[in-house]
């Protein structure tokens, strides 16, 4: 199945209806809004792996690992660079994150991803 919603890097600055989208930042949109842009070289997809290594990048900045209360699924959670860690809360790697930002999920979907993590102690694979 294809994914409807991809992670894109400006390759020049974008001025949209919105914001503005500088040099080398990225966006998550549907794959029909960016196309357009795509073609004239405006933007570029960044695959689920760059995007894991972007996010690593950012966790290794704060020290590997955040913990924050998600107001969708009503409880603390953790996003960190070491899985295999002890933790009372559920954590993401930055690969689980990336693949779920990626499928741009609406607040019931994240729910049933995240207690299905909960419960069977699985990875969120694509």
């Amino acid at each position: 199945m294809q994914r409807q919603y991809g992670l894109y890097t400006a390759t020049k600055t974008i001025k949209g209806k919105h914001r503005l989208l500088r040099k080398g930042e990225t966006i998550l949109l549907k794959r029909s809004k960016a196309q357009p842009l795509v073609e004239k070289g405006m933007l570029v997809e960044v695959n689920p792996q760059v995007a894991a290594k972007k996010i690593r990048e950012e966790l290794l900045s704060v020290g590997g690992e955040i913990e924050v209360f998600s107001k969708v699924l009503n409880e603390k959670i953790k996003f960190s660079c070491y899985p295999g860690r002890n933790s009372s809360v559920v954590t993401y790697t930055p690969e689980e994150l990336a693949q779920i930002m990626l499928q741009k999920p609406d607040e019931n979907s994240i729910r049933i991803i995240h207690l299905t993590k909960k419960i069977f102690r699985a990875k969120v694979v694509a």
